[in-house]
């Protein structure tokens, strides 16, 4: 297995608070789609941090060797659609989890 810290930076600051129709539209497949990931065991967690400099996306990717993270990412409708978000995926070289 293989581990990444996926970031996704929002578009703007006040996104949450001025977000299109469109937009919201894209969150909703936006989180459908990191729902399937999370239901294939190919994440762990999703979820916002809310960063006083600004609120963006977290998670974690746990995917086989021969899956690759940028392609999955790329396949996200909020970074396909092209509106002004972007995400960056770390590798994480070693975890710690449960026993």
């Amino acid at each position: 297995m293989k581990y990444y810290f996926y970031r996704l930076q929002v578009s703007r600051p006040t996104f949450l608070s001025d977000m299109t129709g469109e937009e919201k539209v894209l969150m909703q497949k936006h989180d459908a789609y990191l729902q399937d990931l999370l239901a294939q065991k190919k994440a762990i967690v999703f979820g916002p941090v809310a960063d006083p400099a600004g609120l963006w996306g977290a998670g974690v990717l746990q995917l086989d060797d021969s899956e690759d993270a940028q392609a999955l990412m790329d396949a996200d409708p909020i970074i396909r659609e092209n509106i002004g978000f972007s995400c960056k995926l770390l590798p994480m070289p070693r975890i710690l989890q449960p026993s």
